[in-house]
């Protein structure tokens, strides 16, 4: 007993306070060392299976209760699916035990190691990390508001973290990661008025380093600090992109900086961020396709955004500086005329498809987030439940949404060595437009009314020249531009493939240059005052090397123009070197008529579709003089039978006033050179949109060798010029339609040469005519008087008189008997020149013998005419039309008197005879219907008498010339019919040979005659 006396003695003496304070000590140190870490570790597993559904894995927990230390090691939270969700390597806390005296949780430290979280969004935009969340309790009261728990951190940290993202709400699968993130942060607590330090590094895998660091106060909420990104690729946000949008970020790289200044008081906000700094470098757009990245879209050195500052609630936005350096857009058009950019948006989704997505019921928190499921959608069409913890954007609504509009300052935009290219395939050839060396700038950029913006631009042009601007922008309450505009030597070639749509016509060379003063503001859409120049302007047609239009130089001065008052006025234009090609071809075509290409048909549904353009006014255009200087007019005409070319040069003088508003005429006066020693004036006044109003034109060709003309005297004469010279004035006086006018034609020493065969021309004794016309100078002095009113077609002038001959006469060749329907009253008979007969037959029925008639009729009246008749025939219809006349006269012969039956014997009889081993029986069957029950069977006679009558028709013989015959007896017929006119001369009618002819669809028989000179 004594060795337990000991217990009864000293600190194990249990009867003193010390030794059950050892006891406490001993039970505190078991229950935090090996209890506590145990309940720790099971009631964390647990609950977070109980409230979440999820499983939750932790290697150890190590609490120190005399340091009033925690560790947990190796936690790891997967979801439904059993994937991570968060996890760490190790956690550690270190409580104070002057939380007593602070009245708060306090942590000296805060250390979590390789912390770990898996971010993802589905399809429809659900986050995994919902599942983090309790699902509530429907039954739950609402709690009041309460302040935050009462919290201090001396020093909190996170080392190595990695944040795992997986989206796939964009057009494709987004998967990164950042990390590793580092974080430290000091004097962190919910106590009023206290402020923290935070310091966080975070590392993207597309390259980019996060850096934030600042200070923050929870109550209330004020937190200032500095923010930068430095080096994050872009290719990647190219999963962010809308799904229809065919465009990809193919480079790039971002880099931001910016300092910010955040509070929170009595639920207002308030925010700055100033110092912004923005860089984005080597930027890539291009359209997408299925095989990867298509033509770039965009291409973009660098932007760079300066002294960005922005304020809220004051709604304020300052930038110092923007710049864009070596832009380059792509602006390309496809053969469907659709561009580049607007193109770039897929059709949109089927309706089902978009029904399905919007109405899918969403999982609990605690499922997996299935794929969507087309076939699954429901019937209903009511939206779906809200799946975020987002309030509606109503809820969010600040309380200053009514306060005024932003307020935006740029002090600078400037862009630097910019381009843009613009190829289209929707014209042939394709054209290619593009500018180089853009450099523009903007200052004093405000969204403020009335606020002026100083800005500038200016580029080159790929096919040539420049263009510039400076002056002023307005863009509120409206736009408002104040430019000098400057166009240098502005190459035209370039719309080529434009002016191929409608033309035949190519600028071979040209420039262009406008120097003036641009406005546009809401009274004036677009106004211009300057001047114009056209340089070097050479113009030819598809397909041919020499030059069709052309000048040196088009000076226009003192140039207006209003689209607002809808007006173009020039005050003086001066016209050097003007060129122009009038060229007539072997078939007679103008080449100024083969300028415009034809338009494309439209479809009828088209044209029924569209509405009708509606009526503008007229634009309205006044040219005060326009002074020719050295213009060159070359006319040339293949038609002739021998080529002619005569050139107009050195045509020089000046056109008065054009005004299309005023009645008043323009006068010209102009002088120039016709041929070598030829010389020709113009001088008057006319209307050029109206001449038959108010028209006083006078033209005079002076010493115009008449040789040269030989060409057209042959034409219509049949005979080449040997000499002469022309003296012609021509005096056009026009009021009102009315024509008054005069021809004044004088010809010295001339005379017909040689016969040159010409198909059109007029075979008339001009050697007599000329005799006649000659004075005793033999110079021939015709006034060829013209009046009329113009808008009929039969007041005189002489070429219109010439070429209505010429005409008549070509008729009157080529349809004669025309001409000979017209003398007896028949008017323009088509057929007047054709008698018709039936098949099988050579008499003249009663039209046809009144139409002999008047042929001789018409013959008497023209003695000079002759006629051809050609006996006409057509093998097999006439000879069948024959044999059947032959069979029937000879079936009447024998059949006599007899009656049906007897009829039918005698045809038996002719058949038997005429047709060797006919088997009547048979044909008799085809046409004998089998007995009905209880009836005799059926014969149809008369069908078995038309089959034997057809059957002997093919065997009736024919005398070998009966059809040659029967052609013969036709002429003879229409000769007697002519005959029967005892004033026709019978020599003057002659047979032809036989004709072979078609009959026409009335089954008769064409005899075409055929008139020569008698």
């Amino acid at each position: 007993m004594a060795r337990f006396d000991v217990l009864k003695h000293g600190w194990f003496d249990y009867r003193r306070k010390r030794f059950w304070a050892w006891v406490l000590l001993a039970l505190y140190a078991f229950f935090g060392f090996v209890v506590a870490p145990l309940i720790v570790r099971n009631v964390m597993i647990s609950e977070l299976h109980s409230q979440l559904g999820l499983d939750a894995t932790l290697d150890d927990v190590d609490i120190n209760p005399f340091a009033l230390t925690v560790r947990l090691e190796k936690f790891a939270l997967a979801d439904a699916k059993k994937a991570p969700l968060i996890a760490f390597d190790e956690l550690d806390v270190d409580a104070q035990l002057s939380s007593i005296v602070n009245r708060a949780l306090t942590l000296r430290e805060f250390r979590i190691v390789h912390p770990f979280i898996r971010v993802e969004r589905d399809a429809q935009s659900r986050i995994n990390l919902k599942a983090l969340v309790p699902p509530e309790d429907p039954n739950a009261k609402p709690e009041p508001e309460s302040p935050p728990p009462r919290l201090i951190i001396a020093s909190a940290v996170i080392e190595g973290g990695r944040i795992a993202v997986s989206d796939r709400s964009g057009r494709q699968l987004y998967e990164t990661e950042l990390g590793p993130l580092n974080l430290s942060a000091s004097d962190i607590n919910t106590l009023p008025n206290q402020e923290g330090n935070q310091q966080l590094v975070v590392q993207t895998r597309a390259g980019g380093r996060l850096e934030w660091s600042g200070k923050m106060t929870l109550r209330p909420f004020i937190a200032t600090g500095h923010i930068s990104l430095a080096g994050q690729k872009l290719p990647e946000m190219s999963a962010y992109l809308p799904e229809d949008l065919l465009a990809t970020i193919d480079d790039g790289a971002l880099d931001t900086a910016f300092d910010y200044n955040m509070a929170i008081d009595e639920g207002k906000v308030s925010a700055e961020i100033a110092n912004l700094k923005l860089a984005v470098r080597n930027l890539g757009i291009a359209q997408r396709s299925d095989a990867g990245a298509g033509p770039d879209l965009l291409r973009l050195g660098e932007l760079v955004v300066e002294g960005g500052h922005l304020a809220w609630p004051q709604r304020a936005l300052s930038v110092q500086r923007i710049a864009l350096l070596k832009p380059q857009l792509n602006l390309g058009r496809d053969a469907q005329q659709r561009f580049v950019w607007d193109s770039l948006w897929k059709t949109s989704p089927p309706t089902q498809s978009v029904a399905t997505a919007a109405t899918a019921p969403a999982p609990t928190p605690n499922e997996p987030l299935p794929a969507p499921d087309p076939s699954t959608a429901p019937a209903s069409n009511e939206p779906p439940p809200a799946t975020s913890d987002e309030p509606p954007a109503a809820a969010v609504k600040p309380a200053d949404a009514e306060a005024t509009a932003w307020s935006v300052d740029v002090a600078k935009i400037e862009v630097s060595d910019g381009g843009l290219s613009f190829a289209d395939q929707s014209v042939n050839p394709a054209a290619d437009i593009g500018i180089t060396g853009l450099a523009a700038s903007l200052d004093s950029v405000s969204l403020a009314d009335g606020a002026v913006m100083p800005f500038n631009v200016g580029f080159n042009v790929a096919s040539g020249g420049s263009i510039a601007m400076d002056g002023t922008l307005t863009a509120f309450p409206e736009v408002r531009v104040d430019a000098k505009t400057k166009i240098d030597a502005l190459g035209l070639a370039v719309a080529n493939p434009y002016l191929n749509v409608t033309t035949y016509l190519q600028l071979k060379s040209g420039a262009l240059g406008v120097d003036g003063h641009l406005v546009s503001n809401p009274q004036e859409t677009f106004g211009f005052d300057g001047q114009l120049q056209l340089t070097e302007l050479d113009v030819a047609r598809e397909g041919a090397e020499d030059h069709f239009l052309g000048l040196k130089r088009f000076d226009v001065n003192g140039l207006t123009v209003s689209m607002a008052q809808r007006r173009v006025d020039i005050s003086r234009g001066e016209l050097v070197g003007a060129f122009a090609q009038i060229h007539i071809s072997k078939d007679r075509v103008l080449n100024l008529s083969e300028v415009t290409r034809p338009a494309p048909e439209a479809s009828a549904a088209l044209v029924a579709a569209t509405e009708p353009a509606p009526t503008e006014p007229l634009w309205g255009f006044k040219l005060a003089r326009l002074k020719v200087v050295d213009a060159d007019v070359d006319f040339s005409d293949e038609s002739l039978p021998i080529p002619f070319q005569r050139s107009i040069s050195a045509l020089n003088g000046n056109i008065g006033l054009f005004d299309l508003a005023s009645r008043s005429p323009t006068r010209i006066a102009l002088e120039g050179q016709v041929g070598e020693f030829g010389q020709l004036k113009v001088s008057g006044a006319v209307r050029a949109l109206d001449p038959t109003q108010n028209t006083d034109i006078t033209a005079q060709f002076v010493n115009v060798e008449m040789p040269g003309a030989s060409p057209y005297v042959i034409r219509f004469a049949g005979h080449k010029v040997a000499s002469g010279k022309l003296d012609l004035k021509l005096h056009y006086v026009l009021r009102d339609g009315i024509l008054d006018g005069n021809h004044k034609i004088v010809l010295r020493d001339f005379a017909l040469g040689e016969k040159v065969p010409y198909p059109d021309a007029l075979d008339l004794p001009y050697d007599l005519a000329i005799s006649l016309l000659k004075d005793s100078s033999g110079n021939i002095d015709i006034d060829l008087p013209v009046e009329g009113d113009v808008n009929d077609p039969t007041f005189r002038i002489g070429g219109v008189i010439m070429k209505a001959l010429a005409n008549l006469i070509t008729s009157i060749v080529t349809s004669p008997f025309r001409l000979l329907g017209r003398l007896v009253g028949l008017g323009d008979s088509e057929d007047f020149d054709q008698i018709y007969f039936t098949t099988g037959r050579a008499d003249l029925a009663p039209p046809e013998r009144e139409k002999v008639a008047k042929i001789a009729d018409a013959l008497v009246m023209r003695p000079n005419l002759a006629l051809t008749i050609h006996g006409v025939t057509n093998t097999e219809a006439d000879g069948r039309a024959l044999r059947e006349a032959a069979l029937r006269a000879r079936l009447d012969t024998r059949v006599g008197d007899q009656d049906a039956a007897g009829r039918l014997k005698i045809v038996q009889s002719m058949a038997k005879e005429s047709i060797p081993g006919i088997d009547l029986a048979a044909l008799r069957s085809q046409f004998t219907q089998p007995p009905a029950s209880g009836a005799a069977a059926t014969f149809d006679e008369s069908a078995y008498l038309r089959a034997l009558l057809e059957k002997l028709v093919d065997v009736e013989p024919l005398p070998a010339n009966a059809v040659d015959g029967l052609a013969a007896q036709r002429a003879v017929a229409v000769r007697e019919g002519l005959a029967a006119n005892a004033s026709l001369d019978a020599a003057r009618v002659a047979d032809g040979d036989i004709q072979e002819v078609k009959p026409t669809k009335n089954d008769a028989l064409p005899m075409k005659l055929e008139l020569t000179v008698h």
